[in-house]
């Protein structure tokens, strides 16, 4: 299988995939002011951002290069692949799904690529159900099938504290940046369709955790009943993962883990993972993202495995 760092899975999950040969992440290139920090080569990358975001520097992200989308296909063909699942960054957020489409024409085996529509934790969703159906000896269109089973399953919630990195990077209009920085807005958004998308706009850091920990609680309650409806048991055998996300920002994840262990108990296990880099990129400091997922469809991320916390 193949991937990009934009889904920001686990590092436990990721690194014991890697090893056993299951999965090649492709690096998603940082560039600071005309720089370019390769994300899995630079373990400081993260304190660079740091770095970047407080003196306000030029920030961007670049997809993978052909030859490294290349050289990963030659590798996983090398290591007896017959057929390659790759599952990317949605292609309304980045140029990478177009790239692997490109590179799949002239691979020596044939790569079935999947634009997932969204990023985060929803698209490392899809990753791990596709991970673990590849386990099992699927073919292809199962692997495919599980993929897109989980990501139509899971919706990604997250809260940015500013929006003022957002309008830096042009993902949000400048304008409406500075207006939004102003009135103190903390949006919670979501991706549809491949696009960003805000599906409210509180006022005030303290009432805006509040109401991001309260979608996130009801998202994982949603996904237990959907577990448990899927396999035929009472609402209350029903369970699920959430995946939470930061980037240098402990007290937003923490208050969600916490709620979300007092709300629902054991019925829903709370794996915690870095924020990719290259989404800080264009959100700053101390975004979160969730997402959760039913536990028929949790694929690998329902491994049993340690909590991966953040940095």
């Amino acid at each position: 299988m193949l991937t990009d760092a934009a889904g920001g899975l686990p590092r436990t999950l990721l690194e014991r995939a890697r090893a056993a040969g299951e999965l090649i992440c492709l690096d998603l290139p940082l560039m600071i002011e005309g720089q370019i920090f390769p994300e899995a080569a630079d373990p400081r990358v993260r304190e660079h951002l740091v770095l970047a975001a407080a003196e306000g520097r030029s920030m961007s992200t670049s997809r993978p290069s052909p030859g490294a989308v290349s050289r990963a296909l030659a590798a996983l063909a090398a290591a007896g692949c017959t057929e390659v699942v790759a599952l990317t960054i949605s292609g309304e957020l980045s140029g990478t799904v177009q790239t692997l489409r490109t590179a799949a024409r002239e691979s020596p085996i044939p790569v079935r690529v999947l634009d997932t529509r969204t990023v985060a934790a929803a698209q490392a969703a899809g990753v791990a159900a596709a991970l673990a159906a590849a386990r099992t000896g699927a073919d292809a269109d199962r692997v495919l099938e599980a993929a897109q089973a989980a990501l139509e399953a899971t919706q990604l919630l997250f809260w940015v504290p500013s929006l003022e990195q957002l309008g830096r990077s042009g993902r949000v209009p400048r304008a409406l940046a500075r207006v939004g920085q102003m009135l103190h807005v903390k949006p919670i958004a979501t991706v549809e369709q491949g696009r960003l998308r805000y599906l409210e706009r509180p006022r005030q850091e303290g009432p805006a955790v509040q109401r991001f920990a309260e979608l996130v609680a009801q998202r994982a309650t949603r996904a237990v009943l959907a577990d448990a409806a899927a396999r035929g048991v009472p609402d209350d055998h029903g369970r699920a993962v959430c995946l939470i996300q930061d980037f240098w920002g402990r007290e937003v994840p923490e208050r969600l883990h916490h709620r979300i262990e007092e709300q629902l108990g054991g019925r829903v296990r709370v794996v915690r993972a870095d924020l990719p880099a290259a989404l800080a990129v264009h959100t700053g400091l101390g975004p979160t993202a969730a997402a959760s997922i039913p536990g028929h469809l949790a694929g690998a991320l329902a491994d049993p495995a340690p909590d991966v916390a953040g940095d």
